[in-house]
């Protein structure tokens, strides 16, 4: 399916474009194509960043003082174990608790255990995948991930959409190795929400939250210093901390430890 270029190309360029898209995909898609261009080249600037913003908070939840699209930097090695229960701890994007997901999640606060679940994120398939080609210098078709996709479904289809997936995620590596990690205002996505999204556990641990997995594996992979991610939920113990701060009553936690977790820059900053 082809798309329209961000280069600003002469008119006659983007009229053979655009008659091609037609031609293949109909002219529906090419209004889905100009309307997603035009909200691309809106996202350049920093009032059309922060219009996209104003529209997400207002879908989100309040339960929190912090701006629930905060964007922190943070080691991705900090970032070891995945949120809650999975269908499949090696498919952590599959996160079964729906109250984990959707806009109206970001800045929630949430009680409970479910903080202390131990599946380890460097146990999902994809990114033993790509550790394996990068690293181990494994064909894709050899991998563990390659190899159980086509015992579970064999057939030219399913191989041909895993060579697809592959090479995609290829292009991401090498564009993160060559280029350096960018953050989706730097990308032009317009999606402010669409950065790897985390957890915060009642002692300040980072958990995934299914968001990202494929930029969180290339960035663990290839040992980058740091990362920008989103916070969608904190636990109720760690948000109590945060409020202990805000009322200048830290004689209660210890400050050593917390002074330079990420999530509470903000506050010491102010």
């Amino acid at each position: 399916m082809k798309k329209l270029k961000e280069q600003v190309d002469p008119p006659i360029v983007k009229f053979t474009e655009a008659s091609e898209i037609i031609r293949e995909d109909g002219f529906w898609e090419l209004l889905i194509n100009i309307r997603e261009f035009a909200l691309r080249r809106l996202g350049t600037t920093d009032i059309g960043w922060r219009y996209y913003k104003h529209r997400l908070r207002q879908k989100a939840a309040t339960e929190t003082d912090a701006d629930p699209f905060k964007l922190i930097w943070v080691d991705p090695n900090q970032i070891k174990h995945i949120t809650g229960v999975v269908r499949n701890p090696q498919h952590p994007e599959k996160i079964i608790d729906q109250s984990f997901r959707g806009i109206d999640t970001f800045g929630s606060v949430k009680q409970g255990d479910w903080d202390k679940n131990n599946h380890d994120f460097e146990q999902h398939w994809k990114y033993k995948a790509i550790k394996q080609w990068y690293i181990d210098d494994i064909p894709w078709d050899k991998t563990e991930f390659f190899c159980k996709k086509m015992e579970s479904n064999p057939g030219y289809e399913q191989k041909k959409q895993l060579v697809k997936w592959c090479k995609k995620y290829e292009r991401l590596f090498n564009d993160i190795k060559l280029e350096g990690y960018k953050t989706q205002k730097e990308l032009v996505t317009g999606q402010p929400h669409k950065e790897i999204c985390v957890n915060i556990g009642r002692s300040g641990r980072f958990l995934f939250n299914g968001s990202g997995h494929h930029r969180l594996a290339i960035a663990k992979i290839l040992n980058l210093d740091e990362i920008p991610v989103i916070i969608r939920v904190r636990h109720s113990l760690w948000q109590k901390i945060r409020n202990s701060i805000l009322e200048e009553n830290i004689s209660q936690i210890d400050y050593n430890k917390i002074q330079n977790h990420p999530d509470l820059q903000d506050i010491f900053d102010a």
